[in-house]
């Protein structure tokens, strides 16, 4: 167990250090950030009896073009706020 173990973690910092891995762990993480996030959106609009219907009715419309601009508003303000964090600009 103990064997597997480091194996495991020999294959961990092999893959941090992969420029190609890096690139398919962060495109993972964006898609689970999005799926969290249309989760939320679909959730909050209650769009599931609308999901049967070939189209979205205007209030579902307006709803999840809402949260979906709050969802970037908030995202590029967090963004932003990270960046002056690492460059030490508080």
């Amino acid at each position: 167990m103990a064997d597997q173990m480091q194996a495991i973690q020999a294959i961990q910092q092999l893959a941090a250090q992969d420029p190609e891995i890096q690139k398919l762990q962060a495109q993972a993480q964006f898609k689970s950030v999005i799926h969290g996030h249309t989760d939320r959106c679909w959730e909050k609009c209650n769009l599931g009896k609308e999901a049967t219907q070939s189209s979205l009715s205007g209030r579902a419309k307006s709803c999840l073009d809402n949260c979906v601009r709050n969802f970037f508003t908030c995202e590029g303000a967090v963004n932003e706020v990270m960046q002056k964090m690492m460059s030490g600009n508080n």
